[in-house]
């Protein structure tokens, strides 16, 4: 990792484009994989996938961490999709199984939530058809 003074917040706009442009992508050949493999491989994938949102969350933990002056107009630098625009009014923070969210990111669900948003917590993957309902009937988090 580069020093803080060279971690700009110019610089986390870069890799928070290029990972959403990664999770896209990712997101996409999910689907289309899902079509031509075994559940037990696409699974796998989706562990990648997982992963790989793990990171961008730390990553936009290091961006808060760096810069505290920015504003919640920078809550969509990592998420969204590649127009830029915002996140959906629902915003899905997905844990291992049992992990619970770290302090700055129960900051960052609080901001998220002052904004309007909903925001959910999820540590198992057969929760889904239940926060999907919850989502489709205009629930909210618990």
């Amino acid at each position: 990792m580069i020093n803080k003074k060279e971690r700009t917040i110019e610089l986390y706009k870069l890799v928070g484009a290029e990972m959403r442009l990664f999770r896209t992508l990712g997101g996409n050949l999910a689907i289309h994989m899902s079509q031509v493999l075994l559940s037990t491989d696409t699974d796998k994938f989706m562990r990648v996938l997982q992963k790989i949102d793990e990171v961008r969350s730390r990553a936009e933990d290091n961006m808060f961490h760096d810069h505290p002056e920015v504003s919640n107009d920078y809550l969509n630098v990592f998420y969204g999709d590649l127009k830029h625009e915002p996140r959906t009014p629902v915003d899905a923070e997905v844990k291992a199984p049992g992990k619970k969210p770290r302090v700055l990111q129960v900051k960052r669900h609080e901001k998220l939530r002052e904004l309007g948003f909903r925001v959910f917590v999820l540590d198992a993957l057969e929760d889904i058809p239940g926060l999907l309902q919850t989502i489709a009937e205009g629930g909210d988090a618990q």
